[in-house]
């Protein structure tokens, strides 16, 4: 019975997206019913959804259930009209498509994607390193444009990676190298390119004010934001932090905000590189021997530097390297519990 009745709702969601919900009638769908349907249009069992939230619109002329799942890592929420049925609104990872367009999740029977150990070998070829040179390694699944990615984070002791690979065929659609986009998604226009990391990152300087020397850029990745491709843009100049997001394909200013004090250090940086090298060797810590957690640059006492954290050996270091000379100017070593 149970099959049954999934298999009509099924069919009575494969509506057209709506804005509203509708009027009450006699026969209303049950907050149970609603639930099921949803699991059949995202094409899992009820025990594949690592949770699901279902509420009720308090409105009793809009009678409606909003469904919330999350299935291998991405999280699904619909919207069904208790009246009638029918499926009002669908998105995945916060972004809405149109119900008819919904990929199956990875747990689907039919969904043929590639798995997870296909994947990690694509990028790992294609990053041109052994699984024996990871030394960190997550994963989830991600949706964007319509597709189901596999998204891939890794670590060597000389770069982090991370690699958007399309679960169905194994394409690469996003690479990124030490928080840079080297490969962006295609745009889906034929006239229309992404303008790319280096004019992304221009157009934020010129309005910062900014020039490239002395600037020490974070980040520079792609992503979807609201529907639109964007160049999320953070960087460092003299002391002061910076955030933009650059739209894709105009590189318009969408947004920007920055805090901190200038700085009064003169010279070029010497590099996240050379301060983590500086840090190590004060700590007499090999590099193979040691986890990076972070490397900011940071203002202290008007001075641009390295603010250095990394694991190794059951401890936990925190250095301040001068940005400019790589001298230690503070250290702490304490027992990591």
């Amino acid at each position: 019975m149970k099959k049954t009745v999934i298999l009509l709702l099924a069919v009575m969601l494969a509506a057209s997206l709506f804005t509203g919900c509708g009027a009450v009638q006699k026969e209303t769908v049950t907050k149970n019913q609603a639930v099921q349907a949803v699991y059949a249009s995202v094409g899992i069992e009820e025990s594949d959804a690592l949770y699901t939230l279902v509420t009720e619109s308090e409105d009793t002329a809009l009678p409606c259930y909003d469904v919330e799942i999350l299935v291998d890592g991405v999280l699904y929420r619909y919207r069904i009209d208790a009246a009638k049925g029918d499926i009002l609104r669908v998105t995945v990872n916060n972004q809405e498509i149109a119900p008819e367009s919904l990929p199956k999740a990875e747990s689907a029977p039919d969904s043929n994607y590639i798995g997870i150990d296909a994947a990690k070998a694509i990028a790992y070829g294609d990053a041109a390193i052994l699984e024996e040179d990871v030394r960190f390694f997550e994963y989830k699944m991600d949706y964007a444009l319509g597709q189901y990615l596999y998204d891939l984070e890794f670590e060597t002791d000389s770069a982090e990676y991370e690699y958007e690979i399309n679960a169905l065929d194994g394409t690469i659609f996003k690479k990124d190298v030490d928080g840079k986009t080297v490969v962006s998604p295609p745009s889906g226009k034929d006239s229309e390119d992404y303008i790319g990391v280096t004019a992304a990152e221009d157009a934020a300087l010129l309005h910062a004010n900014v020039t490239r020397d002395g600037v020490i850029f974070e980040k520079t990745k792609w992503k979807m934001k609201k529907g639109s491709a964007v160049y999320d843009v953070e960087f460092v100049s003299r002391g002061v932090e910076y955030e933009y997001v650059i739209h894709a394909l105009t590189a318009e200013v969408i947004s920007h905000k920055s805090e901190g004090k200038s700085s009064t250090t003169e010279g070029e940086y010497i590099g996240e590189s050379a301060a983590v090298a500086a840090a190590l060797a004060h700590a007499g810590v090999a590099k193979s021997d040691a986890r990076v957690e972070s490397v900011e640059p940071d203002v202290k006492n008007g001075k641009t530097v390295y603010e250095v954290d990394f694991l190794s050996g059951g401890y936990e270091y925190e250095y301040v390297i001068d940005a400019v000379t790589g001298e230690v100017l503070d250290a702490e070593k304490e027992y990591d519990d």
